[in-house]
């Protein structure tokens, strides 16, 4: 796939010739995954370069991005399969990166997420993602909400947001809900009504702020 050109108005431009899977790789696992190997926050393994685990044999002696953009493709087939080839080339290019995103931190697509991509109701599918914040501590095993993940899924939103003229994320919030989870505010631009999402986990060890007073029980500022 050739010809993606430009997602956002006031985001990173790029060479119109640029491909789908170069763009995926170089302007959103960069930004979101990382360009270096890292130990992961659920567990005491090594997470490649662009987010890679468990990369499949067959790409095992490739250079890091050259298997990060096979993947792409690869994950891209099983998108495809699992909402529908017509589905997924009616999709706009910003949903299609948000979807190929979630797909690649979360390993899958769930349910209502899916149905409304499948629907066309993109605006909703991807306010179906902003409840899928968290990570497994890794001492103890127990989930937690992660500042970062959050962060992640509002800008992918905001992507889609920007061209179709809806209001931005521009603020999210942790606060504890009264069954000792967490609910997760997201907050507009404009007058449009807050969105809140309750989740019965607490806050991540490794979430910005965890370790203040706060607890990470704090509102953040979207970072593009």
């Amino acid at each position: 796939m050739t010809l993606f050109g430009t997602l956002l108005g006031a985001q990173p431009q790029m060479p119109e010739a640029l491909a789908y899977e170069d763009y995926f790789v170089d302007e959103i696992l960069s930004r979101n995954e990382g360009r270096e190997s890292h130990v992961s926050i659920e567990d005491y393994s090594t997470t490649g370069a662009f987010g890679i685990k468990n990369r499949p044999k067959k790409y095992k002696e490739l250079p890091a991005r050259e298997a990060a953009r096979l993947m792409t493709l690869d994950k891209r087939k099983e998108i495809q399969s699992q909402i529908g080839l017509r589905n997924w080339e009616r999709m706009p290019a910003s949903v299609q990166i948000a979807t190929q995103d979630f797909h690649w931190n979360t390993g899958s697509l769930f349910n209502k997420f899916k149905k409304n991509l499948i629907k066309g109701d993109y605006e909703n599918a991807l306010y179906e993602t902003f409840d899928a914040v968290s990570a497994s501590d890794k001492e103890t095993g127990k989930k937690g909400v992660l500042r970062g993940l959050a962060n992640r899924r509002a800008k992918m939103f905001n992507r889609y947001a920007i061209p179709n003229r809806l209001p931005v994320v521009t603020d999210f919030e942790f606060s504890k809900n009264k069954d000792g989870g967490t609910n997760i505010t997201y907050y507009f631009k404009g007058d449009k009504k807050p969105l809140v999402k309750k989740t019965s986990k607490g806050i991540h060890p490794d979430s910005k702020g965890a370790g203040s007073e706060t607890g990470g029980y704090e509102k953040f500022s979207v970072q593009n």
